[in-house]
């Protein structure tokens, strides 16, 4: 998972290739409950990462989430930290778009 301040979203990848792009304003549910304490060397995500996991904050985009995160991804390798990227963004362009 990885969230970018700007634009406010986060990024769900899976080692399947399936993904998720969640977008602020942000959609709020009942959070499922968390599967207990995390196993040795393991991690429980924490703030927004956290609300994603557990279903507080939804996914829908490209597809519904139908479960709590958790259940795919399992508990965290690593607990959460912060880093400076850069990142390059393309938008899609028809042919003859005077706006590209």
């Amino acid at each position: 998972m990885i969230w970018t301040q700007e634009p406010d979203a986060f990024t769900i990848v899976m080692d399947d290739g399936r993904y998720w792009i969640v977008r602020a304003p942000y959609s709020f549910a009942t959070p499922a409950r968390s599967p207990g304490s995390p196993p040795r060397g393991r991690y429980e995500p924490v703030r927004g990462f956290g609300d994603i996991w557990r279903g507080r904050i939804i996914v829908e985009a490209p597809s519904p989430l139908n479960a709590p995160l958790f259940t795919l991804l399992g508990w965290a390798a690593e607990s959460e930290r912060g880093a400076t990227i850069a990142t390059q963004c393309q938008r899609a362009c028809g042919y003859n778009d005077q706006g590209c």
